[in-house]
């Protein structure tokens, strides 16, 4: 059963995470200003966790991934903060 739910926290949360980035950025677009800035903060803390991940493959390491799991929650939590705010900011 904590395997099940492993494979849920290793492919959902990535996948859940780029789905909400994309949603956020396209809003941030429609708010303009701070609120798409605010919507691509999560994008390099990802892409650095993406490439250390790729660099430490590329090297033998077998943990490397690990930084795309532990990046990943807390990137998912902006966003999902970030889509918080503006539902109880719109009217």
């Amino acid at each position: 059963m904590e395997t099940v739910f492993g494979l849920i926290f290793m492919f959902g949360v990535p996948a859940l995470w780029i789905w909400l980035q994309v949603k956020a950025v396209r809003l941030g677009q429609l708010f303009g200003g701070w609120w798409l800035a605010a919507a691509w903060v999560p994008v390099p803390v990802m892409a650095l966790a993406i490439l250390v991940a790729v660099l430490g493959v590329m090297a033998g390491s077998n943990l490397a991934p690990i930084y795309i799991f532990l990046a990943a929650p807390l990137c998912l939590f902006w966003v999902m903060a970030f889509h918080a705010i503006l539902w109880f900011k719109s009217p």
